[in-house]
């Protein structure tokens, strides 16, 4: 005869960190939704994500991508249409990240001969 098999004994409640749950989380996640949305669309509590997220390395790196998902689609359309030839998305996108694409208008206000303005307030009562 040989040895006794070992018997792994599994205490306590079942987990909550389910296919049908990350799945859900994944879904909303990358939609851009909220954690607090997401979790509750999941059947979880907040503070169940956050446990999950703060002791399991691998749930947190998925959160990530999850959560950078929608942005990177987003880079992706952009990247896209400048590659089609949109003139109008590519001159949006120099807008949007190239301070030398990006007029900013500024109007300065003097008073006479350029000096300060001198406000005075006179209320109804006085």
């Amino acid at each position: 005869m040989g040895r006794p098999k070992k018997v792994k004994i599994v205490s306590g409640r079942p987990t909550k960190m389910t296919k049908e749950v990350l799945e859900k989380l994944e879904y909303y996640l990358s939609r851009g939704v909220s954690v607090i949305s997401a979790c509750g669309f999941a059947g979880i509590d907040n503070s169940t994500f956050y446990d999950w997220k703060n002791n399991n390395k691998d749930f947190a790196n998925k959160v990530e991508i999850w959560q950078n998902a929608l942005s990177t689609k987003a880079q992706l359309v952009i990247a896209d249409s400048i590659e089609e030839g949109d003139k109008d998305t590519a001159k949006w996108f120099k807008e949007k990240t190239d301070k030398r694409y990006n007029p900013k208008h500024m109007t300065e206000v003097t008073g006479a001969d350029g000096g300060a303005i001198n406000l005075a307030f006179k209320w109804e009562d006085e």
